[in-house]
């Protein structure tokens, strides 16, 4: 009998740890096969609830059959036979070179491969809770305490992946060790089905058991159902949005998967746990507070850093989820409908992931689905529990709440109004947001308008148009917006100029004017580190053949010389129709030179060509600021300079604003014997207003240093921070160490300076 709790709780928390350990990894494994989208791991994440879903309604029918053996013996033979499927394995010989929906392709391969391990995990839980609630423990009638056991091997899993598996285990040996642990697993589970069986309850304590259920608990209602439904789905679809909104502007790495799926896990933990640390109460109004304070944030009209964005969007996805996780577990049914229970829920989190990875992108242009499923989640705060919570703790003191409330909202106006300098546009235009916003909150509040909170909030949020513009700051109008898969598309169209946005990136523009539409605009103009490289290996003709790894508007096939030949390889096919199909941008047609548009992963349709034949290879592939990992890594550089002529070429885009690349090639390089030179150009406020050229970050690779040599003439120079942390490679990259806001900026800073300068 003593041993039931131990066993049970590190049985579960191994199914656990293994359950949520296998997400990342096999995300990672199929990242470089589809261009780093962020898709991938809300695909991912689809496909994991999904079967998630399929092992709860397994382990619910199980639990119906009444003999505990026969349970035991179907759960272990089902397990026994899906080792035929370990180690599993992807291989790029199996890799369609031509992909037309990537979505179909990746939850295809993925259930073709670690599907069927995944799904007979995902039914422990709700199974090995429900053999415990069979057993003569004292605690057999409220199994739910052993979830907590079973989101700690979660968020164990999830913690330690990007510290400790992934820099000390390559891909190969973290599926081997995998592989192990879900042998031990089936082990363990036989030993906690033996134990059920020698501690069972008689048949008479079960009938006895049963009708004390009939007479304590009604069988649940649908709108519970519904409830529990809900519930589980707003904090599954925020999971993803909050994800997407990281992982466009950083990059689709692990370690920025597993943060929002570490808190999502977290607050199931708090929520479930025997005696929480908060009441559902307080969170309810921390909820509703975080909630007005993002509203506040986003009619701001002033610049907002982007690290305070990113830490506070991932506080207002805390708060939110451990507000409806909580709501959830107190709505939870006896364990006779335990399984029920679980399996709802897991319905809901599976309609998250069906509604942020297949839905959003077909019904949204934008990302809307986060906003959507925030306001919705206002709906479950309560205002008169808030209230009563506030009046329970005599923060007024027996002063009239009615009463104190509008005085307190105008008081915070008018400081706001005459402190702030209400005279000025931008702040002029955000008190009126904020009063619109706060009266909304004072209502709701005062007079338990939950509707009208939830409604004008949610259409507020809705038909602002929100627009990051970085570099530009001129009216424009848009022209033309398309999502899919690979993100969100967007072209804008101003008095003398056309610009094309990818997430919240400017990838490109162009002069409308005849006389000016030819002229090089933003990254590419000839005074930037870009412009500098293609200038010079246009001069005398030498360099012929010339690939670029990643389209945008095409501006770089204005840097014309005789007999040259541009081949721009593209992922995502919207790019292309910019120019060829819709004709937004001219460059292609305009400059003259031969060209051809490759549509897929560059680094897969490169590998197609014959070695040596390209000049000069540009990398300049990424997708809003997020950082395809795979495209400059160890394995990806060797291939890019196998493909170029003895005296060949690599230029590396790296301008970004959360990444600063330049240790990675430089290690890269270092490792594989070739030289690098690395130039950071900064336009000036002047320029980067007049003439529309952005502050950029380029390096040069070549095998021979005297190819590249030229360039110190104009600037460019070595690279000497060299480090095996940013050795990255196919199995190993470490985003972490790369982070701006994290390394040195102030050494960065006088480094461009002293560049600029010279």
């Amino acid at each position: 009998m003593k041993l039931l709790v131990p066993v049970f709780s590190l049985t579960l928390f191994l199914s656990a740890f293994l359950l949520f350990g296998v997400q990342p990894m096999f995300s990672k494994m199929v990242l470089p096969y589809l261009g780093g989208s962020p898709m991938v791991w809300n695909t991912a994440m689809l496909f994991f609830q999904a079967v998630l879903l399929a092992g709860y309604g397994y382990a619910y029918f199980n639990s119906k059959i009444k003999n505990v053996s026969i349970q035991l013996a179907i759960h272990a033979g089902i397990f026994l036979l899906f080792l035929a499927f370990l180690p599993f394995t992807i291989s790029s010989s199996d890799i369609p070179k031509d992909i037309n929906n990537p979505t179909l392709w990746q939850i295809g391969l993925m259930l073709s491969t670690i599907g069927p391990p995944f799904f007979i995990l995902s039914g422990c839980a709700p199974l090995l809770q429900r053999w415990f609630s069979l057993s003569k423990h004292e605690n057999a009638e409220n199994p739910y305490f052993l979830y907590a056991a079973s989101n700690i091997g979660s968020m164990l899993a999830l913690l330690t992946y990007p510290v400790i598996t992934e820099p000390l285990f390559g891909a190969t040996q973290q599926v081997y060790i995998w592989s192990a642990l879900y042998g031990v697993l089936i082990a363990m589970i036989v030993f906690c089905g033996l134990l059920v069986i020698k501690n069972k309850k008689s048949a008479e304590n079960i009938l006895e058991m049963n009708k004390h259920v009939a007479l304590l608990s009604e069988k649940p209602t649908w709108t519970q159902r519904a409830i529990w439904l809900v519930l589980a789905f707003i904090p599954s679809s925020l999971m993803l949005g909050v994800t997407t909104f990281m992982t466009t502007d950083i990059a689709s790495v692990p370690l920025l998967w597993i943060i929002p799926l570490s808190i999502y896990v977290g607050t199931f933990i708090i929520a479930f746990a025997n005696k929480r640390p908060f009441k559902t109460s307080t969170i309810a109004g921390w909820h509703s507070a975080i909630f007005i304070i993002m509203a506040l944030v986003i009619f701001n009209p002033l610049q907002i850093p982007t690290e305070f964005k990113f830490f506070f969007h991932i506080f207002l996805f805390s708060i939110v989820a451990l507000s409806c996780h909580m709501r959830l577990v107190d709505y939870k049914p006896h364990s006779e409908y335990l399984t029920e229970f679980y399996f709802i829920m897991s319905f809901g989190g599976v309609l998250g992931g069906i509604f942020n990875a297949l839905l959003a992108p077909v019904l949204f242009t934008n990302i809307w689905e986060y906003t959507i499923i925030l306001a919705l989640s206002v709906f479950f705060i309560n205002p008169a529990e808030i209230k009563q919570e506030i009046v329970k703790r005599n923060f007024f003191k027996g002063v009239n709440f009615y009463k104190v409330m509008p005085i307190i909202f105008s008081a915070c106006l008018a400081g706001i109004y005459f402190l702030g300098g209400g005279e000025q546009p931008d702040q002029h235009k955000f008190i009126i947001n904020a009063s619109v916003i706060l009266l909304c909150a004072v209502l709701a509040l005062c007079y338990n308008l939950r509707f009208l909170f939830a409604c004008m909030i949610a259409l507020m949020l809705l038909v602002f148009p929100v627009h990051v513009f970085e570099h530009v700051e001129r009216d424009t109008k848009n022209i033309f917006t398309k999502r899919n898969f690979f993100g969100t598309t967007r072209v804008l169209e101003g008095d003398d100029m056309r610009i094309m946005m990818h997430g919240t990136t400017l990838h490109g523009l162009q002069f409308l004017d005849k006389e000016r539409r030819m002229q090089t605009t933003g990254y590419y103009n000839k005074e930037t580190a870009l412009g500098e490289a293609f200038t010079y290996f246009s001069k005398d003709d030498i360099k012929h053949k010339v690939a670029i790894l990643g389209l945008g508007t095409g501006g770089l096939a204005c840097f014309t010389a005789p007999g040259r030949e541009f081949e721009f390889y593209e992922i995502d096919p919207d790019i292309a129709d910019l120019s060829e199909k819709y004709h937004y941008f001219s460059y292609l047609e305009d400059c003259g030179n031969p060209y051809k548009i490759i549509i897929g992963d560059a680094r897969l349709k490169v590998e197609d060509v014959p070695d040596g034949y390209y000049d000069l290879i540009t990398v300049d592939a990424f997708s809003s600021d997020n950082i395809p990992v795979h495209l400059v890594t160890k394995e990806a550089i060797a291939l890019y300079v196998q493909k170029l002529s003895e005296d060949g070429a690599l230029i590396i885009h790296i301008s970004n604003r959360h990444i600063d690349l330049r240790p990675v090639i430089a290690t890269i390089a270092n490792d594989l014997g070739f030289s690098m030179l690395e130039r950071v150009t900064s336009a000036g406020d002047e320029k980067t207003e007049k003439e529309l050229i952005f502050d950029t970050r380029a390096v040069a690779v070549s095998r021979k240093p005297e190819t590249i040599a030229p360039l110190k003439e104009r600037g460019w120079k070595e690279y000497n921070e060299i480090s095996p942390v940013f050795l990255w490679t196919d199995e190993y990259a470490n985003i972490i160490n790369v982070l701006r806001f994290l390394r040195h900026s102030g050494d960065q800073d006088e480094d461009i300076k002293s560049q600029v300068k010279e």
